[in-house]
């Protein structure tokens, strides 16, 4: 088609040729010269930069100085594992509340357990022996001492124990536990079931408060408590098996029945166990008073000091298995909740794991640091703004600089929370302060003066709307802010912005 086109119109001639070769000479010049006026025409006036002015000394209560702070629990603990082994029990979940003295987790302790048990057969032998080889009073006191001590021990360590089997084991096997009708969600003995649990969420408050005050002379009492609630637990579970027995497939949470057999076998050894510790500690105290008696009555008054060193060793032994039993647990020091919860039954741990970190998130603080010069602007019970949602006040200032960080530290008490999240961080705004020894003091922003070769400048502007500069000298910088030492009046009007502006620049004032 082009070429059909250009045949039309192709000059014939050498004349032909050089007017075209004229035609498009005038249409390239004309172009430029339209091109050209195009772009005087659009060309900008530069425009006259707008400023804020205002007195020096308004800016003064503008100075602060801000941080960068973590927000952290002020009682918080990591807790982690004292040994490896197999997690055989989980007491809690992410979230959940705990006391302080709480078993939140336990380990495969079968050989722990094992020690413990022979422990207190070598105790209970040894103030055996010591009733039989000396009949003075004191051995056996500190028999009955001792003795009670355990007892109160095993006392204590058992609502743990029975609270987690409670609501690790048997509590799968209801709708709602802890209602007013937990509703029995198996074959078996639904009225017997869920009365038995309605009883069990009233004891076992009462319990709880029982084991915490529990003394010698109370012992007996939280036994008696102790075993009924063991009793009524047991029977629960031997009401379940027969019902899985009976029924082996019926499915709960996605299982067959069957599959739940191996726990509640294991929950009722452990609850076997643990009973039968409990009476055996009692006899070790009924027996050692016995002896007491008896070497009352033999009025000797008097001890063998091999006996007393046999009760102090096996006492020891028994105190070191106690001790390695409760490594083998993963309790908490401190009421709080539990921000993180790293491990699930079955799991295999190794020793100093993490394992969970619980924390009174109620009760907040900041830790943040400033620096040297910084320091002399901030005290003790200073207020402090936390990204403008949250208050607190200074309660602690470190008495040095730190030399990993540099800087000071400070503790900061939130006293109003608003929005803050433990763990997170925080811009911490500290109460506006000047250097109180000196009353002309004036602070004002550092963006206000401009650095030069020959010294500091700050800008006024005169009644032709001008720039005039005007010579300052510093002092201290103080957050954002810099102190003005000389060459400034509280009254004179300076720009807020000094960044690229120069002297005799043409300005309009912002109002």
């Amino acid at each position: 088609m082009f070429k059909k086109i250009w045949n039309n119109v192709r000059p014939t001639t050498r004349r032909g040729y050089i007017g075209y070769a004229l035609l498009f000479v005038f249409i390239l010049v004309g172009y430029q010269m339209w091109h050209r006026g195009i772009a005087q025409e659009t060309a900008v006036t530069p425009s006259i930069p707008q400023v804020h002015v205002q007195a020096a000394s308004s800016y003064t209560s503008g100075s602060k100085v801000e941080a960068v702070g973590t927000i952290s629990a002020v009682s918080e603990v990591t807790l982690k594992a004292e040994t490896g082994g197999q997690v055989t029990a989980v007491y809690t979940d992410l979230g959940k509340y705990v006391a302080a003295g709480a078993v939140l987790a336990e380990f495969s302790n079968a050989r722990e357990r094992a020690a413990l048990t022979q422990a207190q057969g070598a105790y209970d032998a040894a103030v055996a022996g010591a009733a039989q080889s000396d009949s003075g009073t004191k051995s056996t006191e500190l028999a009955v001492t001792a003795a009670e001590t355990a007892y109160v021990t095993a006392l204590k360590g058992s609502y743990p124990t029975v609270t987690g089997v409670l609501w690790g084991t048997i509590d799968q096997f209801f709708g709602d536990p802890k209602a007013s009708l937990p509703g029995l969600r198996v074959s078996g003995d639904a009225a017997l079931m869920n009365s038995t649990r309605i009883m069990l969420q009233q004891k076992l408050p009462l319990l709880e408060a029982s084991v915490k005050s529990i003394s010698p002379a109370t012992a007996n009492d939280v036994q008696a408590d102790t075993s009924l609630v063991i009793d009524s637990m047991l029977t629960m579970i031997d009401n379940v098996l027969q019902g899985i027995n009976r029924n082996p497939d019926d499915v709960l949470n996605d299982r067959k029945m069957t599959t739940y057999r191996a726990e509640l076998i294991e929950a009722k050894s452990r609850l076997t166990a643990l009973q039968g510790g409990l009476i055996t500690a009692r006899q070790g105290v009924t027996a050692a008073k016995e002896a007491l008696n008896r070497a009352t009555l033999a009025g000797s008054g008097s001890g063998v000091s091999l006996s007393d060193a046999q009760i102090k060793i096996a006492l020891g032994s028994l105190r070191a298995a106690q001790a390695a039993y409760e490594k083998t647990l993963v309790r908490t020091p401190i009421s709080g909740v539990v921000n993180s919860f790293s491990i699930k039954r079955g799991d295999y741990i190794a020793p100093m794991q993490d394992v969970a970190l619980v924390a009174n998130n109620k009760g907040l603080q900041v830790e943040t640091a400033i620096t040297e010069r910084d320091r002399a602007y901030v005290t003790l019970g200073d207020s402090v703004s936390l990204d403008g949602v949250a208050t607190g006040t200074v309660v602690a200032i470190g008495g040095a600089v730190d030399p990993a960080t540099g800087k000071i530290g400070v503790k900061i008490a939130v006293t109003a929370s608003g929005a803050l999240t433990n763990g997170t961080t925080v811009t911490v705004t500290f109460d506006s302060k000047t250097n109180t020894t000196a009353d002309a003091v004036l602070s004002i922003p550092l963006k206000a003066v401009k650095l030069t070769a020959d010294g500091a400048l700050v800008f006024g502007v005169n009644d032709s709307s001008t720039l005039e500069a005007h010579e300052v000298k510093l002092g201290s910088v103080l957050g954002d802010s810099v102190v003005i030492t000389d060459g400034l009046q509280g009254t004179d009007r300076i720009i807020s912005d000094a960044r690229g502006r120069k002297a005799g620049e043409k300005v309009e004032v912002i109002k």
